[in-house]
């Protein structure tokens, strides 16, 4: 289809305090555009849609006030060359067609006569309106009331719809298989995702902290999650493969090492010496032996966290660490990658080839690992762009690949390959080296 129509930026605002909009056409598959004279006047152009090439609708809307706003719908039978008012009401009145309570963001038609309109918030609460009449009629389905602030509506058929509502820190996604009588919350999922900003894999199973702080497990790849079982809701980080290492505050000032050899159902407390408390990180391989990085230094143990040797007074670590072996260790330094091969004791700077700082480090084995960097202290929430670096030859080489609107809070490899990154949106999981991510997430079954 070549022909569309779009709601594009334009200036000077149509009315103050909102930002311009101008009615935008293209017929060459979106390779040009041009802006179309709306019927709004001086209300605002709020949303546009164009069921087929000839009949299409907009949504204007004036200035909200007290939970109402004006609204108005018009049509078009002739591809935007002539409107006509199909549906129109002042703040503050009721009409039998349109009601001005609410605040209207978008409107979506399957086709000429059935129509769907969004409204947020506002006096009676937001929710969906349908119209059978082509916008001549709004009737109220029910359901879920919206927030004020909802973002965009979908109905690819008259039974399945969708409805976004979000925020700067977070979206929440909605469906309904019935009309837009009952609503279901789709995303973020309601499973035990991990939502903490620490994730671990190892030995085929990755774990993770879910949304009430509790231990969460996956063992396909971070696809389905499941809880673990234990009590480990206090743990703030988790280090380790086959065996798991958390930490969690304890009486006096200092920290608990918490060991579970079962896969997180049991756990035992090992208080540290205040020279390794707090730990600022842990790295752990399959046989209990790592390093723990403190206010005193980095620290070497070889029997699970029962006893530890200062190995580096001074190391040049900063974040995250990653055990692969007894005396090998990946770690972030300062704008640096740094790798240890005597445990800890010295440590090699890799410059980063994606130019950006280093944020997390993720090892398989002593040869597949992956690097994400980003310069995520100079940009917004929603503008980052990280970088993902993997090597198959124990860095001796490194593939770089960009990830745009990526800010990560964790990075954890299952296998060679294949990775799960945790964002501020959700779980990521990929299984071809970071060439294409998905969600992840659904609940295990039982």
């Amino acid at each position: 289809m070549s022909d569309g129509w779009a709601v594009g930026p334009g200036s000077p605002p149509t009315r103050a305090f909102a930002p311009p909009a101008v009615l935008e056409h293209t017929s060459d598959g979106g390779h040009t555009w041009g802006a179309v004279k709306d019927p709004c006047g001086l209300d605002e152009l709020t949303s546009v849609s164009f069921p087929t090439v000839a009949d299409g609708f907009v949504l204007c809307t004036g200035e909200p006030g007290a939970g109402m706003q004006g609204k108005a719908v018009f049509a078009t039978t002739d591809g935007g060359h002539t409107w006509k008012v199909a549906a129109q009401v002042q703040i503050g009145k009721q009409t039998p067609a349109l009601g001005s309570g609410g605040y209207a963001h978008g409107i979506v038609f399957r086709d000429p006569t059935h129509g769907y309109m969004l409204l947020g918030g506002g006096a009676g609460g937001g929710g969906v309106l349908r119209s059978t009449d082509g916008g001549a009629t709004w009737v109220g389905l029910g359901g879920r009331p919206f927030a004020e602030y909802v973002d965009a509506l979908a109905f690819p058929t008259a039974d399945v719809g969708y409805v976004a509502q979000g925020s700067l820190q977070s979206t929440d996604l909605y469906r309904t298989a019935d009309g837009g009588t009952t609503w279901t919350e789709v995303w973020p999922s309601p499973a035990l995702v991990p939502t903490g900003g620490q994730l671990l894999a190892g030995g085929g199973i990755a774990y993770g902290i879910g949304p009430a702080g509790g231990l969460v497990r996956s063992t396909d790849g971070g696809a389905t999650w499941s809880a673990v079982g234990a009590d480990p809701a206090a743990l703030s980080s988790i280090a380790g493969s086959q065996t798991l290492f958390g930490v969690k505050a304890a009486s006096g000032g200092t920290d608990d090492l918490y060991v579970s050899a079962d896969g997180g159902r049991k756990w035992v407390s090992l208080p540290l010496p205040a020279s390794v408390s707090p730990p600022y990180a842990l790295g752990f391989d399959s046989r209990a032996d790592g390093l723990v990085e403190a206010r005193g230094g980095l620290f070497h143990t070889a029997d699970g966290g029962r006893s530890f040797v200062l190995v580096n007074a001074s190391p040049p670590l900063i974040g995250s660490l990653d055990a692969v072996a007894p005396a090998d260790a990946w770690a972030i330094g300062p704008r640096s990658l740094r790798h240890s091969t005597d445990g800890g004791v010295h440590w090699q700077a890799y410059r980063d080839p994606g130019g950006a700082p280093p944020q997390f480090v993720s090892f398989t084995d002593a040869e597949h690992g992956m690097v994400l960097s980003g310069d995520y202290g100079n940009c917004g929430g929603t503008d980052c762009t990280s970088t993902l670096l993997t090597t198959a030859d124990g860095g001796r080489t490194w593939n770089a690949r960009l990830l745009p609107g990526v800010l990560a809070t964790a990075l954890a490899m299952t296998a060679p390959g294949h990775a799960l990154l945790l964002t501020p949106f959700g779980l990521l999981r990929t299984s071809d080296g970071g060439a294409e991510w998905e969600w992840a997430g659904a609940r295990e079954a039982g």
